[in-house]
């Protein structure tokens, strides 16, 4: 897994949870003041294996969970958080404008 500080608009991250992985999907950036940070988007469910690439393809194409602002570049660099350079799957209604 990368922890690099490099993120686009629709890369998919992995959250090691004691419920197992966890997936969310980065969607806008909220830069203008108040800078409300990452917007993401929360996966369904919980994992005890890393999904394949076609299974998280279903999962991001499912409903999500909620949505939540993050200082998403802070959760990179404290490697709270990791991105395997998934393929960017963006979901129809998270569309960047």
């Amino acid at each position: 897994m990368s922890n690099s500080l490099q993120k686009k608009i629709g890369d998919v991250f992995e959250v090691p949870t004691s419920k197992g992985f966890a997936y969310f999907q980065y969607t806008h950036e909220y830069a203008k003041p108040p800078k409300w940070g990452s917007l993401i988007r929360v996966l369904q469910g919980f994992y005890k294996t890393r999904p394949q690439n076609e299974k998280l393809s279903e999962i991001v194409n499912q409903p999500h969970r909620f949505q939540i602002f993050l200082f998403l570049n802070h959760a990179i660099k404290e490697k709270e958080v990791y991105s395997n350079n998934f393929k960017n799957w963006i979901f129809g209604c998270a569309k960047a404008p």
